[in-house]
């Protein structure tokens, strides 16, 4: 009898579910949070729980505007549920790499059948880039799942009449919530997506016509709105912020980090989706399908989408393989029936359990590749020192540094308003910032040499880089109570 009847597609899922879950949750919680990502994130919903501010997101008592904010939402809940640890942070981006491989499974299953949606699932959730995404605390993982969810809704709205229109409105709730996760992309994607599909099937305006945007500009409106109207009164520089410098500037801008050439998620797709592309004969027995004008629409939806997506960050001057994570399910779908579709059955489970196997020990090492980019062993010498009005300060660039004062759990200013927050010092030359606790976050460094001169008693954390350059007169008046090949806990006064 075969398996993949519908009496056992609940088994099915089930093993997925239950694989998947064990996959990204094994010692979720173990390794201490990596700078500078994981603690930026970490710290800005701890401080959004603290201040009871679900507005106004903040990094070391300074507005924090490059991101929307739905993902820090996220994070608030599960920390209020959880308590401040790591578990609880990473607990946002998990779930929802683990409800990206239920979803998949259920629409490749709707589409293609159950073993192409059994087959997908697997894929998805052995592929190391996904799984490794996913047990980070990133952004990425939630946008990837809001936005792939607006495409199969998009799609499964095309062949089901009866639920079109439920699915239309699920379409235009993931757009929505995805722009509250990641900003315009959340509309870029799906849309680019759909609107290369309804071209290709010279559908467009009849498809145009049936999805009623009318009810999709009121259901953006009600989401998305609100916060964005409440930040922009609050901090007027917001639109120029967010729109122009964090999006439009790091799309066409050579400026910014992250450069590469334009043909770097070409590669970067091939090496991604290892090890499924190193086998030919599966994908062109899967291309053949191609030849069948009815066969072939789903295919078309999949690859296009996809490659849609690569094709418009490869336009970007700003690239990182993350961006690129929504593609990785809807090629794992093709991939699935790619493979479910041919008869090398036991290469297939052998491929996904040496992908599983060669997962479970990376929880184990990525640990010891992470001592150097936590502050946690930091915190944790400081912790049992100090008082309630002591002073601890993090010197010049905070992004080594972002997840000090989330372990310290105590105040922690910043002298000098470097990397991240150069624009925050821009609005305070312009005597733009109105709020206290912003302009008390922060001192120059003229004003923290002041306070080492005159024997006051403070803690900071300096890169080893700055301490060396420091003044020999001013380093005499340290004891250094901690350090590592990057970093340096010092106090003044001992």
């Amino acid at each position: 009898m075969t398996p993949w009847t519908n009496k056992n597609s609940a088994l099915l899922f089930l093993a997925v579910a239950s694989l998947s879950s064990f996959l990204f949750f094994f010692k979720l919680g173990d390794r201490s949070l990596r700078n500078p990502d994981e603690g930026r994130y970490a710290e800005i919903a701890k401080e959004m729980v603290l201040r009871h501010d679900w507005i106004e997101p903040r990094l070391y008592g300074i507005d924090y505007l490059k991101k929307p904010v739905l993902f820090y939402w996220l994070l608030a809940v599960s920390f209020k549920i959880f308590g401040f640890n790591e578990f609880a942070a990473r607990f946002v981006p998990a779930l929802f790499g683990v409800l990206g491989v239920v979803m998949t499974f259920f629409f490749a299953k709707r589409v293609f059948g159950t073993k192409t949606g059994f087959y997908a699932a697997l894929i998805l959730t052995t592929n190391f880039w996904y799984l490794q995404t996913g047990r980070y605390l990133l952004i990425d993982m939630v946008f990837s799942f809001l936005a792939v969810a607006a495409l199969y809704s998009f799609y499964l709205a095309r062949t089901e009449d009866r639920h079109r229109r439920a699915y239309h409105l699920l379409f235009y709730v993931c757009v929505s919530l995805a722009f509250l996760a990641k900003g315009p992309v959340g509309i870029v994607i799906p849309g680019l997506a759909v609107v290369l599909f309804m071209t290709v099937q010279r559908r467009f305006w009849s498809v145009l016509s049936q999805m009623n945007l009318l009810e999709g500009i009121l259901i953006f409106s009600l989401i998305v709105l609100p916060w964005f109207i409440l930040i922009s009164l609050k901090e007027p520089e917001f639109i120029r912020i967010f729109f122009f410098h964090e999006h439009w500037a790091r799309f066409v801008s050579s400026q910014f980090e992250h450069q590469e050439a334009w043909y770097y998620y070409f590669l970067a797709v091939l090496v991604l989706l290892l090890p499924w592309t190193l086998f030919v004969v599966p994908l062109t027995r899967s291309f053949s399908v191609f030849k069948d004008k009815v066969a072939r629409a789903p295919h078309v939806f999949l690859i296009g989408s996809a490659l849609g997506l690569v094709i418009f960050f490869s336009l970007s001057e700003s690239k990182l393989p993350t961006y690129i994570l929504p593609c990785i399910p809807l090629f794992s779908v093709f991939l699935g029936y790619a493979w479910a579709q041919s008869s090398a059955k036991k290469l297939f489970y052998a491929l996904i359990t040496a992908m599983v196997l060669i997962s479970i020990p990376v929880a184990y090492l990525m640990e010891k590749f992470n001592r150097d980019y936590t502050t946690k062993p930091f915190a944790q010498t400081l912790r049992p020192l100090l008082k309630a009005d002591d002073l601890v300060f993090i010197y010049d660039h905070p992004g080594p540094f972002y997840d000090f004062r989330f372990y310290l759990d105590h105040p922690v200013k910043l002298v000098g308003l470097e990397g991240e927050f150069k624009y925050s010092d821009e609005k305070i030359n312009a005597q733009l910032v109105q709020d206290q606790e912003e302009k008390e976050s922060w001192v120059t460094r003229e004003e923290f040499y002041e306070m080492m001169k005159q024997g006051k008693k403070l803690y900071c954390l300096i890169r080893k880089s700055d301490f060396s350059e420091m003044d020999p007169e001013i380093k005499k008046l340290t004891l250094i109570l901690n350090q590592d090949e990057r970093k340096i806990l010092f106090q003044t006064n001992p």
